[in-house]
Formats: structure tokens, C-alpha cells, sequence
């Protein structure tokens, strides 16, 4: 007589699944620490709305009208001021906050599954294929740049926590049971402009599951009242171009582009990719015209993805497909995929016989791992050219804190602040200095123009391992960028002192993060053809070594 299973191997199954599930999480969370302090792009904007002196604004209609681009952030901006109380405004902080805003979405998603998955074997294979997509690098945009993350995975989080919640409600529910739903969409609202996709996608899902008209009234003001509020506030951004309306199929084939930049980096490979998705998606709901009730929560996160994709072509396809590709996007075409896999599955578990079933599952599966590998490996060169360009964070933040400007090093976080005199980046100085913001969270560097530190200690024995000569690149003002190199071998770089023939520290330098002896670092106050001699100190150490070689201003 066959025996029932213990009662432990369900729960040994879950703990699998969600094990294999948080797998692609855990191989972007231990990069954190390498994604660089400095915040990027425009938080610093978005900062400057609500900065009030050397705080910021109590003010609760400024928190309800910040906006970043055309975008209303007000929950996103809350979290950066909890993050600045915190970690001093880390920008691994938000990255944290992104992740786990990640995580969430994909607790709620897993419970999107059929009853057929949700259980046993089928559950711990169809979690993992979901938590690829769900944390695929090709987003590393936003998760790399913790302020981008916090605006574009909560408001995707509240918009699946939207469905989810019409998804659970009984046909029979009286109209106040909608409350979780618009609460959610207001969440969404308050986060970022992509929200208004999600109030047509739920009016449809009401649809295809047939509630009562009273649902649908409601759900069809608040569309209304969204859509208002949004257009009410909305003007055209000079930097931005017009839609490309010079051919009739430009939007058609941005939006394409949007889809199918998850799966690879090429334009014409995107638009095809995302014109046969959409071309099976509308095959989909034709074929099951009759019976999308159980279909309803993967179309509606379907719409959003694609009305997403719609709006932002209407203000951006005028720069062309390429820019569809953009990796901030890529969890919302991410969504998209998800619905359509998940539609698919459940046609899957429609049909009959069981062996056809059983095949037609096993073909989903299929599908679901080409597109989460696919979509994963698409995005390791995203992840690791952001990695790579916050490596130069230590150095910009040198030349933060000395009130230098360096347009080169300031890229590293901020494409367009390139001078410490323009209004933003004079503005971004001074509050950032007031409140001790990252990178003033501490004193950590040494004043230039004195003596060095008390306590500091300089060897009268020269360093003994190999260095290369350093160089110099004028920034006006009798400042200079610098930079040089120790042999790996000597030991690791821990700082340099750049000190004048009388003793006085006229610049620093800190080690390059990629593990090869390069130091950059700033002087001022040094006239031309000075020679300064270059003292350096390995870690464990607490001698400064002079190098052989002194740096010579041209």
C-alpha cells in the first residue's frame, strides 16, 4: 500500500524554491558595497525642490507636487529623506531599499500563480524562472542607481500589489472592497508617471472578469481622475524631443523596442523580439476571448508594461529605438514578459488531454528559462559597466570635498554637473556640506594648505617597493588632478600625501579601486613647475614613505 508523503516535504519543496528564487537577488546584493556612496542623476534635483535652508521642507504640498522630469516622486523622495537621517545618504542605502522592493514584487507575483503551480515540484521550477526575470541585471540602472530604483520598483510594487488585490476580490464583493486596489494605485501614483498605465490595466481586468458594473465605475473615475491630475501638471520638458510622427509606424516600433530590450542590446533585435510578443499576446486573448477571467491578472500586467512603453514613447521616441533600450526600462518590460509567459501557461493548463497538457507546460517552462537566462545575461555587461563607473566615486568625492572641479571624475555620479559654479552644482555643494551629506558625513580627508594631521607619521627611510612617476593634469587655478601607481606587490594603497619643500600638504590621493597600485588624487595652491614630494602609506601601516620620484607641475 502506497504510504502518503511525510508532511515536512512540502515544506522542504518551498524552502527550495524560494532558495533557488533568491539565488539571482544574492548575486546582485553582495555587489552593493561596490556600487559607490555618491547619489547619481537626478536626486540631486529632486533634493534641491524640497531643500528648506539646511533641511528640508515640512511643507506637505512641496512633498506632494516634487516631481523629477514629469514624474511625481513624492513617496520616492520620502525615502531618500529616511535614507539621509539614516546612512547620511548613502546611495547604497537605496540600492538596499530597491532590492528589497524587489523581493516583495516577487512574493507578490508568486502568489499571481495558478493553484495548479502554487504546490510541490511545479512551484520550486516555476519560482526561480519567475525571480530571473524579476531581478534581471539588464535593470541595473535602478538598482546600481539606488534613487531610480526607489521611484521606478515601488511604483512597479504598488501596481502589482493593484492587481493582485482585483485579482482576489470575489465577484459578489460590495464596492468598498476596492479600497485596497485604489490605495495601492495611489501608491503607484505617488511614485512615478508610469503609474497611469495601471488604471486602464485594471479597468480591463475588471472586465474580463466580469464585475459588477458598480467595480467598473469606480475603477473608470479613478482612471479619469488619474489621468486629469497627471495632464493637469504635465508640460512638455524643453531638453526632450518631440515624437517621431514622420513615419506612422515610429511609435509602433519604439515600443517594440521597449518589449524587447530585455532580451538583447540591438535595436532591429528588440523591435522583432517585441513585435512577436505583442503579436502573441493579442493571438492570446483572441483565442480565449471567452474564458479571460483566469487570464485577467497576466493581461493586466501586460497593459502595464505596454501602456508604460506608450507613454514613454510619446515623449521619448523621438530620439529613436536605441534609446527604448535604456536599462531604467527594463523592469517594466520585464512585467510585460511575465503577464505573457504567465498567459501562456495558463492556456497551457486549459487544454486536454493530459499529455498535451503536460507538454504544453513543459513548452512554457522552456520558454520562461530561454527568456529569464536571456534576460539575465543580456544585463551582466549593463551591471558591470555601472559597477565599473562607480569605482571612480572615491576620487569625485576627493574632489567634493575640496571644493574642486573635475567635469571628468564628476561623471561618475552625474552626467551634467560639471562645474561647482554652475547653479546646480554650487547649490548640490553647499547643501550637501551644510547637512553633511555623503560624502561630508565625516571629516575623512586632510586639509590642504597646512601642516599634515597631528599623529601623522613620515618615514625617514624612502619607500622600498616599485612606483611609476605620477601624472599631472591642470584644472585651472593652480590645481591639478594626479595620479600614479605603486607595484601591487609593495602591498595595498591606503593613502597619499603630496607635500611642498616646506612640509605643507598641498594635495592627497586615494587609491583607484581595481587592485593594480593606482592612486588619483588633487593639489592646490601650487604654482607652476613646483615639485612636490609623494609620501605614501600602504594599510596596516602607520608610516607615510616618500616615493623616488617627485611630481612637477607643468
Amino acid at each position: 500500500m502506497r504510504t502518503a508523503p511525510p508532511a515536512t516535504h512540502g515544506k522542504g519543496l518551498l524552502v527550495a524554491a524560494w532558495s533557488l528564487a533568491l539565488l539571482p537577488l544574492l548575486f546582485v546584493a553582495v555587489q552593493v558595497p561596490r556600487f559607490g556612496s555618491l547619489q547619481y542623476n537626478d536626486y540631486y534635483g529632486i533634493l534641491q525642490e524640497l531643500a528648506d535652508g539646511d533641511g528640508l521642507s515640512t511643507d506637505p504640498f512641496r512633498w506632494l507636487a516634487v516631481r523629477s522630469n514629469e514624474h511625481t516622486v513624492t513617496l520616492p523622495a520620502l525615502v531618500y529623506a529616511a535614507n539621509i537621517a539614516v546612512t547620511h545618504g548613502d546611495n547604497r542605502g537605496l540600492s538596499a531599499y530597491s532590492l528589497l522592493v524587489l523581493a516583495a514584487t516577487l512574493l507578490l507575483l508568486s502568489r499571481l500563480l495558478p493553484d495548479a503551480i502554487r504546490g510541490g515540484a511545479a512551484f520550486a521550477a516555476a519560482l526561480p524562472l519567475l525571480a530571473l526575470l524579476v531581478f534581471t541585471p539588464a535593470a541595473a540602472h535602478s538598482i546600481v542607481m539606488g534613487f531610480s530604483g526607489t521611484i521606478w520598483f515601488t511604483a512597479n510594487l504598488a501596481a502589482v500589489a493593484a492587481i493582485a488585490g482585483l485579482t482576489r476580490l470575489e465577484r459578489d464583493a460590495p464596492v468598498t472592497a476596492l479600497w485596497p486596489v485604489l490605495v495601492a494605485g495611489l501608491v503607484a501614483a505617488l511614485s512615478n508617471s508610469t503609474s497611469l498605465a495601471l488604471w486602464p490595466a485594471l479597468v480591463v481586468g475588471a472586465l474580463a472578469r466580469r464585475l459588477p458594473r458598480r467595480h467598473l465605475a469606480v475603477l473608470g473615475a479613478a482612471t479619469a481622475v488619474a489621468f486629469a491630475a497627471f495632464l493637469a501638471r504635465f508640460h512638455a520638458l524643453p531638453w526632450h524631443p518631440k515624437p517621431n510622427t514622420g513615419h506612422p509606424l515610429s511609435l509602433a516600433s519604439y515600443v517594440a523596442a521597449y518589449l524587447g530590450s530585455l532580451l538583447t542590446s540591438r535595436a532591429g533585435a528588440a523591435v522583432v523580439l517585441g513585435a512577436l510578443a505583442l503579436a502573441a499576446s493579442v493571438a492570446l486573448v483572441a483565442m480565449a476571448r471567452r474564458e479571460l477571467a483566469s487570464r485577467a491578472p497576466w493581461l493586466m500586467l501586460q497593459l502595464y508594461g505596454l501602456g508604460a512603453g506608450l507613454g514613454t514613447a510619446v515623449g521619448r521616441s523621438g530620439w529613436g529605438d536605441a534609446q527604448a533600450l535604456a536599462s531604467r526600462y527594463a523592469s517594466l518590460a520585464a512585467l510585460f514578459w511575465i503577464g505573457l509567459l504567465g498567459s501562456l501557461l495558463v492556456t497551457a493548463l486549459s487544454t486536454s488531454p493530459p499529455a498535451r497538457r503536460r507538454a504544453g507546460v513543459l513548452a512554457c517552462a522552456g520558454l520562461a528559462a530561454v527568456a529569464g537566462v536571456g534576460a539575465f545575461v543580456r544585463g551582466l555587461p549593463v551591471l558591470a559597466s555601472l559597477v565599473e563607473r562607480a569605482r571612480g566615486h572615491r576620487v569625485a568625492s576627493l574632489a567634493l570635498v575640496h571644493g574642486i572641479t573635475d567635469p571628468e571624475a564628476f561623471r561618475s555620479f552625474h552626467p551634467f554637473v560639471g562645474d561647482l559654479g554652475d547653479v546646480t552644482g554650487e547649490w548640490a555643494y553647499t547643501y550637501l556640506q551644510r547637512r553633511r551629506h555623503v560624502p561630508f558625513q565625516r571629516r575623512w580627508w586632510t586639509e590642504l594648505g597646512a601642516p599634515p594631521p597631528p599623529g601623522t607619521v613620515l618615514a625617514a627611510e624612502p619607500f622600498a617597493g616599485g612606483s611609476a612617476p605620477g601624472a599631472v593634469r591642470p584644472l585651472g587655478g593652480g590645481r591639478a588632478r594626479v595620479s600614479g601607481r605603486i607595484e601591487p606587490a609593495s602591498g595595498r594603497l591606503g593613502h597619499v600625501l603630496l607635500l611642498d619643500p616646506s612640509g605643507i600638504v598641498r594635495g592627497e590621493g586615494v587609491a583607484v579601486p581595481r587592485g593594480d597600485g593606482a592612486w588619483q588624487g588633487y593639489v592646490a595652491g601650487v604654482p607652476p613647475g613646483a615639485a612636490l614630494s609623494v609620501f605614501v602609506r600602504i594599510v596596516g601601516g602607520e608610516a607615510y614613505h616618500r616615493l623616488p620620484d617627485a611630481l612637477v607641475l607643468p
